[in-house]
């Protein structure tokens, strides 16, 4: 260890480090006063950063705020509305969505036209979020050139739609592709690779809240992996409260199935009491760096 190193170490006081640098520093080495306390000051630096990332890492564990995986008894095979919370967005009866059971497994089988459907949940403002996350199983039984959403996030209303699902044909014959828009709006939506049709894939769609407006961020994962980046368009979202299913028009959506639904959330992290109290600690000693002998 070098001789700056072991002094800051020693957290001495300024008059003491005043006396090291005349007796014992400045006589064998060619380090200037200055010289001398920018290495104190460097080392200081880095534990100081080092201080406020502990500080603010908090508690980033995802926060299950919804899940469902349509089961018997939970679920009853045929339509899903009015099991489990489920409810009508807007006001289409055309192709009713429906619970399937194979023994207590069930799942849910969207058109590519008809009635959409929402399950509310406990309400989360995104002045209080980092990001939240819709996740499930799926798979595409089939997928059109033009392409539409099949699942997002809202506010349990008809009319809000966050962290939209995209899947459209892709060139080679039986695959599909998936993209991910943060709001309204399709200009620019770049889809992923190339995807299998009739093959299971956990997709999961990150909505990422950005202070400021209109720039929230996000990104598609397929079984885990990372996929494709978000679309930013339309209006940030400013609360989160409920997860949709949608069956589009005839012309764009696609066919799926859809299983193992799963909402998290991640709250911004809280800074610690003791991180805070260390944070005041560094301040404390970039100051003390600042006087002179």
């Amino acid at each position: 260890m070098r001789l700056h190193e072991r002094v800051y170490l020693l957290d001495l006081t300024h008059a003491q480090v005043c006396y090291i640098w005349a007796a014992i520093v400045a006589p064998h080495l060619r380090y200037t006063f200055g010289e001398f306390r920018m290495k104190l000051f460097t080392k200081t630096m880095a534990v100081a950063t080092v201080v406020i990332a502990l500080t603010f890492s908090g508690n980033t564990n995802a926060d299950i705020v919804y899940s469902t995986n349509f089961n018997s008894p939970t679920y009853s095979d045929g339509g899903l509305i009015g099991q489990d919370g489920w409810l009508i967005t807007g006001t289409s009866v055309v192709n009713p969505i429906n619970v399937a059971n194979v023994g207590t497994d069930g799942n849910v089988t969207l058109t590519n036209n008809g009635q959409d459907v929402r399950r509310a949940y406990t309400n989360n403002l995104v002045a209080d979020l980092s990001n939240i996350s819709l996740s499930a199983d799926v798979i595409v039984t089939a997928a059109l050139a033009t392409g539409d959403y099949f699942m997002h996030l809202g506010n349990n209303t008809d009319t809000v739609f966050q962290a939209r699902v995209y899947a459209k044909s892709g060139t080679t014959a039986g695959t599909f592709q998936l993209a991910l828009g943060t709001s309204s709006g399709t200009a620019g939506l770049v889809y992923g690779a190339e995807l299998n049709l009739n093959s299971l894939f956990n997709v999961r769609a990150q909505y990422d809240i950005v202070s400021g407006l209109a720039n929230d961020t996000g990104f598609l994962f397929v079984n885990g992996n990372p996929y494709i980046a978000a679309l930013t368009t339309g209006t940030d979202a400013l609360s989160f409260a409920s997860v949709s299913l949608r069956q589009g028009t005839a012309a764009n959506a696609p066919s799926v199935i859809v299983d193992n639904i799963v909402v998290t959330t991640v709250a911004i992290p809280e800074p610690t009491t003791a991180g805070l109290g260390l944070i005041g600690l560094a301040g404390m000693l970039v100051a003390r760096r600042r006087r002179t002998c």
